[in-house]
């Protein structure tokens, strides 16, 4: 049997963050957190292949985690995709500020169809990361 990659998502929105587990749960094992602190804890005892963070960029909570993300050797290393409100986050402005994100895509109506190529594609570029 193959084993599924291991995804943590991030989000304190239970109207996307709930339909995203069950959209991606075929694909991914998913593990689901409500808030940045419960998502830093779980990324160190999950390792996972990657990171869904859904938490709104200009909140407290969503900063401090990129922060602690960022600054984590082992956590830099897993792919990060965010999604954020349109026009609430720049991709670039976030690397600048020393941020790690991967990529970005916005949390409107198209996310359904084009979040589950975009994870796989992610996690296709990206190294496997190493055993620790």
């Amino acid at each position: 049997m193959i084993q599924r990659p291991r995804l943590v998502i991030i989000d304190d929105d239970p109207s996307y963050r709930d339909p995203l587990a069950g959209l991606l749960a075929k694909d991914f094992q998913v593990v689901v957190t409500t808030c940045g602190q419960e998502g830093v804890s779980r990324l160190l005892t999950t390792r996972p292949d990657l990171v869904l963070f859904g938490l709104p960029i200009r909140s407290c909570d969503a900063l401090q985690t990129l922060r602690a993300i960022s600054q984590n050797h082992r956590l830099r290393e897993i792919p990060l995709l965010l999604i954020a409100a349109p026009a609430s986050a720049n991709l670039e402005d976030l690397r600048n500020r020393g941020f790690h994100v991967n990529d970005l895509l916005p949390k409107d109506r198209s996310l359904w169809k084009s979040l589950p190529p975009k994870l796989l594609a992610l996690l296709k570029t990206t190294p496997p990361l190493p055993v620790s």
